[in-house]
Parts: C-alpha cells; structure tokens; sequence
C-alpha cells in the first residue's frame, strides 16, 4: 500500500516546515508577477483599483512566513503587519462604497461588499485575539508561535 517510511513527530514537523517553505515561495513568485503587470498597467495610465494591491498582501505574508523560518520574528512580525494592514486598506477602500450604495439603494457590486464585510470579520477576530492574549499576560500573535 504505502511505500513511504513511517515519520515520527520530528520528522512530520519539518516536512510540514519545508512545505510551507515551497509554497510561500510558489506564493511569493505569483504575486510577484502579478505586482509588476499591476505597476506596469498604472504606467501606461490605466486606473489604480483596490484589487491591485492584492497580491502585494500576499507577497507580504510570503515573506512574513519565510521570515518566521529564518528565526528573523521581528522582521515577521512587521511583514505579517504589513499584510494585514493592506488586507484592511483594501477592504474599505472595496465595501466602503459599496455600503453606502446598498443604504442609498443604488446598484451595488456584491463582491466588493462581500470583501469590506469579510475584512470587518477579519479586524473584529484579530482585536479579540489581540485582547486575548493581553488578558493572558502573552502576546497573541501570528508570528509569536
């Protein structure tokens, strides 16, 4: 059946490592790409939109998670801030608007309101984690691991 070797706790801990290594940097090289045609169609004077600066937030968290395997948490640490903070940016910038269309009962894009809806969700858990872990005397981080 299977041919592979039976790994033990250690064994399983830094494969899981290496894979997500591999796929931050699969991560890393997309968004990449897809950052460079997004600069390259603001130069040619074509409208800067709020989903541009999505793969910037994944590079962000890219870095942050090849960062945490360098032992550099402090540079993780400010990498996963970054990322979150584009997450948020983009968020408003999406559902903002589109909030105040659905009040107004103008036509709304769903998808740009489902994007600030789920970015409220995203801050709301993130403050609760953050209170939590002050409540415990630690710090509640992603990067804190």
């Amino acid at each position: 059946m299977g041919g592979g070797a039976v790994l033990g706790p250690v064994g399983r801990k830094a494969r899981e490592r290496r894979i997500e290594r591999r796929w931050a940097w699969v991560a890393l090289v997309a968004s990449a790409i897809l950052s460079v045609g997004n600069m390259v169609e603001w130069a040619r004077g074509n409208g800067v939109e709020a989903q541009s600066f999505w793969p910037f937030a994944v590079a962000a968290g890219s870095v942050a998670t090849l960062l945490k395997g360098t032992g550099r948490r402090t540079a993780a640490r400010g990498a996963t801030y970054l990322a979150c903070g584009l997450l948020v940016a983009v968020g408003i910038w999406t559902g903002i608007p589109q909030a105040a269309h659905l009040v107004h009962g103008e036509s709304v894009d769903w998808l740009d309101l489902t994007i600030g809806v789920l970015v409220v969700l995203f801050v709301g858990v993130g403050a609760m984690t953050w209170i939590a872990g002050r409540k415990q005397g630690g710090a509640a981080s992603p990067s804190a691991e």
